[in-house]
């Protein structure tokens, strides 16, 4: 059964709109270009609203002068000084208040409906106000020669003549704003008022015939403004019993905030009636922190300022349950590590900021003046936050999967990461997507899955995360890609949720800190730590060809990787990359070759063809408990994968393989 859902409430106005009033107002603007602010601002929020794949859209109320009093606006029978409405932030709103009879409304909502159908291409649903509301622009002290009761009747009419218009002119339904509800009960605990605003609203609803009554609908909430609301400390049980007495076929409810939903669930149960359809608000648009989408994924936030200025901001999604076969690691870690913002990262100060600015980097930091950032032991090393800006994480709002690859820290990060997760779902491949953070406090359950990706640049890991996988692997049968380079090469150590340690002492460590291409010395930070990480992955970076980019030549064409592609041994493949930084083919950037540690019975299957023997050392092995890890050696190789036929090929073998065999641990 598909549950029928509707948007609820005003959409942001872009800043654009927000100034063109302001200059409006001020004189500044014309009509007609503010009227050319608001067509832009219509027509993006339908397109964004329909993009979601609602069946049911609004106009978000963009060009409404106020949800509440836009009947009135310009109208000359209206003052300030009306009804003052306290917020729990400490704010005030205040109505306007009618000076002389009689009330007729200046505008009505089908004009901003009308608006709307000419841009959507599905059905619009139109938000009015409802006649309770209205009712408080009467003074208390009265009007001479208009009673509250003839107001009350004109009110009454033109509420009527506002839902009934929309209707006519082809409303999927008509939402009547009643925030007042609540308010009433808290205004008057006695809920005579209350009792007055339903009776009110009746009397509009009274003159529709019962079809039509489905179609309008009464939408309540504790009233939002600047984050705070005006009664939400009125509980649903002084409100939901009379609420119902309203002769609507529909109530639009906010719920998501609610601290006892199972509660209010069963109030609604109790007072609702069978011809009536109840709307449960999902989201608290009070809550500072944004809802997850349900289908994990990188997701990407888009920024833009007035000036145009873009930026984009990614968010690993995990989900709430396995869904797939398959999980995707995020290299969070090395996103974090390389990012300088603020200072310092890794590679910017890693020890902490410097007593005094650097005013040329290049003459100043330790990075180019003694050639390594990584000279201090491991306690002096600061920890740095995931909770900071990251530029060369975005992505252009038009760029493709498929575009080359610019930018340096673009090309081992983010951007070249998407290019894989673009090929798993041109191939038709389910998977959920963690941060690595999520696989060491146990988010991430591998057993969960019959297969585990990490790829580009898994640069720096927890010591858990490694034992964790590698537990999985050798003793449950676990199955890992290792589709990237330079990776596990430094233990990172998780100081909070939110900041990470990475332990650098090169100590013991040839190479810069990062390899030692002869016998003697670790083999890495992470191997100075808790040992090679050639014991999980088969290979370790090390600098030979570092920077170039070659395509792989073929070792071991009989092996299955190789099905289906045509490559015989000598052959070469991975040819074309989508990365420009380093461009040359699907072995380069940063590479890895076969580790003293590696296990018994690995296969190495290719070499990329890279200067002084450098090129990446494409392997495989098998575990006595049916597990298995493919490495690819190489940061390049995501670049690869969309545009480069046998790369694509080896790579779905492989996946293909580890994922039809059921693991041991299932």
């Amino acid at each position: 059964m598909a549950l029928p859902t509707e948007p609820i409430g005003s959409i942001p106005r872009p800043v654009e709109l927000i100034e063109g009033l302001r200059a409006f107002r001020e004189g500044d603007l014309s009509e007609d270009a503010l009227d050319g602010m608001y067509d832009r601002a219509l027509r993006a929020t339908i397109d964004a609203l329909e993009g979601t794949g609602a069946p049911v859209i609004t106009d978000g109320e963009q060009a409404k002068p106020s949800f509440l009093t836009y009947p009135v606006a310009g109208a000359d029978n209206i003052e300030p000084g009306g009804v003052e409405v306290p917020f729990e932030a400490g704010h005030t709103r205040q109505l306007p208040l009618l000076t002389e009879g009689p009330f007729r409304y200046e505008s009505y909502a089908v004009s901003y409906l009308r608006r709307a159908q000419e841009h959507a291409s599905v059905p619009v649903k139109q938000a009015v106000i409802s006649a309770s509301a209205l009712s408080l622009l009467y003074p208390d002290d009265g009007l001479d020669g208009y009673s509250r009761d003839a107001f009350l009747d004109d009110l009454v009419d033109e509420v009527e003549a506002d839902i009934r218009q929309c209707l006519d002119a082809g409303a999927h339904a008509v939402q009547m704003d009643f925030t007042e509800g609540r308010l009433a009960v808290k205004l008057d605990p006695s809920k005579d008022l209350l009792r007055k605003f339903v009776a009110l609203n009746n009397r509009v609803l009274d003159r529709f015939s019962e079809e039509a009554r489905q179609k309008i609908g009464v939408h309540t909430c504790p009233g939002g403004d600047k984050d705070s609301t005006h009664s939400a400390d009125v509980d649903y049980a002084d409100l939901l019993p009379l609420l119902f007495e309203m002769n609507a076929g529909r109530f639009y409810m906010q719920f998501a905030s609610e601290e006892d939903p199972e509660r209010v669930l069963e109030i609604v149960r109790e007072h609702s009636r069978d011809d009536q359809t109840i709307f449960l608000g999902v989201v608290d648009v009070n809550d500072p922190e944004v809802e997850a989408p349900e289908e994990s994924g990188l997701y990407l936030f888009h920024l833009e300022t007035k000036s145009g200025d873009f930026f984009a901001f990614p968010w690993v999604i995990a989900p709430a349950e396995p869904t797939a076969d398959l999980a995707v690691l995020a290299s969070t870690n090395t996103w974090n590590a390389y990012n300088p913002f603020g200072g310092r990262g890794n590679y910017a100060c890693p020890e902490g900021l410097p007593e005094r600015p650097f005013v040329e980097p290049r003459h100043e930091m330790d990075r180019y003046t003694v050639g390594s950032s990584w000279e201090k032991p491991n306690h002096e090393y600061r920890p740095i936050s995931f909770r900071r800006p990251c530029t060369f994480t975005s992505i252009p709002r038009d760029e493709s999967p498929t575009d080359p690859i610019e930018g340096k820290e673009e090309s081992h990060t983010t951007s070249a990461e998407w290019r894989l997760l673009a090929w798993l779902e041109r191939e038709g491949y389910d998977y959920d997507l963690y941060a690595e953070h999520q696989l060491h406090d146990g988010t991430l359950d591998p057993d969960a899955y019959r297969a585990v990706v990490t790829h580009t640049h898994p640069e720096y890991w927890s010591r858990r995360m490694y034992e964790r996988l590698k537990e999985w692997v050798f003793d449950r049968g676990g199955r890992l890609l290792y589709l990237g380079g330079n990776g596990v090469n430094a233990e990172v150590e998780f100081v909070d949720d939110s900041r990470m340690r990475v332990n650098n002492d090169t100590d013991g460590v040839r190479n810069g800190g990062l390899h030692v291409e002869e016998d003697g010395g670790y083999e890495s930070r992470f191997d100075s730590r808790v040992e090679s990480e050639g014991h999980l992955l088969g290979v370790t970076f090390s600098r030979s060809g570092i920077m170039t980019a070659a395509p792989y030549r073929v070792r071991g064409s009989s092996h299955w990787v190789f099905d289906g592609t045509g490559l015989s041994d000598g052959d070469l493949f991975g040819e074309t990359s989508l990365q420009e930084r380093v461009s040359g083919g699907a072995s380069g950037h940063e590479t890895d070759k076969l580790s003293r540690y590696a296990p018994d019975g690995i296969e190495v299957l290719a070499k990329g063809t890279n200067p002084d023997d450098g090129g990446a050392e494409m392997a495989h092995f098998r575990t006595e408990s049916g597990g298995g890890v493919f490495s690819a050696g190489s940061i390049t190789y995501t670049a690869s994968l969309l545009v480069d036929d046998h790369v694509s090929t080896v790579t779905r073998n492989v996946l293909d393989r580890f994922l039809a065999e059921p693991a041991t641990h299932e």
